[in-house]
């Protein structure tokens, strides 16, 4: 097949037809991955959406102020019933558009125009489009001037002749002011005020005290303090329930009682039986304490230890009127104490549950031949004297437990005392010097805390007796952060509830509210107080406290099978 002759090449101009050929960065880009010209692409349309938006904020910032030189090129004036009124038609009620800013020149009311020659009126149209759909907020300069222009048209005029008051002021001297002051708004004689009827003021001299009392507040008298306490010493019932609380974080004394009800019990007395708050077993302990008591009955007593499986294990007697046990023992182990057999035979039952820290002259420490110190607890078992009670229920115990170091509630005299609130002094002194003892063992451990606990418990007894008819410094509100942390969270709580402080609702309040003065007597008290309380704080300062050794688990580790046990006493 023989070959024809080849057609020339077109030149590349008429290939490309009119168009010119692709410049080398067109050729790039038609190079380039589908996914990387997707990036760019998305890239290109952000900034074109940015540019987009930063454009339309700048107009929106400008909008105002651009409208309000439009406003002005015309006659300077709004008409208000929204009928598209000439600039030389004045209108009813025309407010100059120099006493409004922006945005109440074009907000003249429902389809309102701003009259005047405009250059360009479809952006002056699509600038209030835009301010229609924002809130527009007056200011209080167009508020005043809206309500001048309201008052000016309805006032009616008063053709009264003047009258003067008692004062010697006349009505026309006091209209004038109120008109110079702009306050037409406020207290006027007759008309309308915003389609309101207003009656017209009888005296003068009333409106103008009315209005003083509006400019110039005078401050309320303060709202007198009022006490739920009672003016005199309330008792330390509340103290020995707090004493109780805190002494049971150490060690628990279950003692079985009797009351005068009748019973199932021989003697007509109704018997309620001694109850451990733990479970009745033992634990495996890894803190050891020594126990050492003394039997001061007439009666021999047997001591028995509760196993891990709750069975009573014999460990041997007390002989009576003066018979000591001692026994190494753990944290959480329980003991009872028995006269006999049965759930009545029950004297005493006990359980250690936290090692004592020691302070100078309530050592609770000993030294075991092997070097080691080991925490200790003293008590002895007395018989109860014939008439006394305990002060939580009334009960008869049936036996009376001495503890120096962490004392039981004292029992009443039944015969002699009828009331709880009726304490001695001593009673009193007592329980202010175990709360500061208290506050040492704090020390002891946590080194810092006792000493802030007895600065700040000054500081507010300091301030009571300072000012016995001030009830503000005898109210103490519980949620007070740092009066929780030193004070009732401490052993300076206990000094507080000592002298007779109460706990209210959310307060601990003392003495009578406002108009009376704490009594002579309980000044005295809280005085009394502040020295025990000083004299420990120089106690803890002169730091011998950090010279004794602490026994293994004063710092409230060491209760069977929990671990650290918390802070000392929180």
């Amino acid at each position: 097949m023989a070959s024809g002759p080849v057609p020339a090449q077109p030149p590349v101009s008429e290939a490309w037809g009119s168009q010119p050929p692709p410049s080398p960065l067109a050729g790039l880009v038609q190079s380039l991955p589908e996914s990387v010209k997707l990036v760019l692409a998305s890239l290109l349309v952000a900034a074109a959406l940015h540019a987009f938006f930063a454009s339309m904020r700048a107009k929106e910032v400008e909008g105002p102020g651009v409208l309000g030189r439009v406003g002005a090129v015309g006659s300077g004036s709004i008409a208000g019933d929204g009928e598209g009124v000439d600039s030389g038609d004045a209108g009813n009620c025309a407010q100059d558009v120099s006493a409004l800013d922006g945005a109440d020149a074009i907000d003249g009311g429902a389809g309102g125009q701003v009259l005047g020659g405009a250059e360009d009126d479809e952006a002056i149209n699509k600038a209030a489009g835009k301010k229609k759909k924002k809130k527009v907020k007056r200011n209080a300069a167009a508020e005043r001037n809206y309500d001048a222009l309201i008052c000016k048209r309805e006032e009616e005029p008063d053709d009264e002749p003047v009258a003067k008051d008692d004062e010697g002021r006349s009505k026309a001297a006091s209209q004038s002011k109120k008109q110079q002051k702009g306050e037409c708004g406020e207290e006027p004689q007759s008309g309308h005020v915003l389609g309101r009827d207003v009656p017209a003021a009888e005296d003068d001299t009333a409106a103008d005290a009315g209005q003083s009392s509006v400019d110039q507040q005078q401050p309320s008298a303060p709202k007198p303090i009022q006490l739920h306490s009672q003016t005199e010493h309330p008792g330390l019932q509340g103290y020995y329930n707090w004493m109780s609380t805190i002494t049971s974080l150490y060690r628990i004394y279950a003692i079985p009682s009797y009351s005068n009800a009748n019973g199932s019990s021989s003697n007509g007395r109704q018997y309620h039986e001694a109850v451990l708050p733990m479970h009745p077993s033992s634990e495996r302990g890894s803190v050891p304490v020594y126990i050492e008591v003394t039997n001061r009955t007439t009666t021999k007593i047997d001591v028995y230890w509760i196993d891990f499986k709750g069975r009573e294990v014999y460990k041997g007697s007390m002989q009576p009127k003066g018979g000591v046990w001692t026994q190494t023992t753990w944290i959480g182990h329980p003991w009872t104490f028995r006269v006999g057999e049965g759930e009545e035979g029950v004297v005493l039952k006990y359980a250690p549950f936290r090692v004592l820290p020691s302070i100078a002259g309530m050592e609770t420490t000993r030294i075991e031949q092997n070097g080691n110190i080991e925490g200790m607890q003293k008590f002895a078992i007395r018989e109860v004297p014939e008439g006394f009670v305990t002060r939580i229920g009334g009960c008869v115990p049936v036996c009376l437990v001495e503890d120096a170091i962490l004392p039981e509630p004292p029992l009443r005299d039944f015969l002699r005392v009828s009331s709880n609130s009726i304490f001695t002094s001593k009673e009193m002194e007592q329980a202010v010097l175990w709360s500061c003892q208290q506050m040492q063992r704090e020390d002891a451990i946590f080194h810092g805390n006792g000493i802030a606990s007895a600065k700040r418990l000054l500081q507010y007894l300091r301030n009571v007796c300072l000012h016995p008819a001030e009830p503000k410094y005898r109210k103490l509100r519980l949620g007070n952060r740092i009066f929780q942390q030193t004070v009732y969270n401490t052993g300076a709580r206990g000094v507080l509830l000592a002298i007779g402080f109460e706990e209210h609702r959310g307060n601990m309040e003392c003495g009578p509210g406002s108009g009376r003065m704490l009594p002579h007597e309980r000044i005295r008290q809280i005085s009394d107080a502040m020295a025990v309380v000083d004299q420990t704080l120089r106690t803890m300062e002169d730091g011998d406290a950090e010279e004794l050794a602490q026994p293994e688990g004063g710092d409230g580790f060491g209760r069977a099978g929990y671990g650290y046990a918390g802070g000392m006493n929180l």
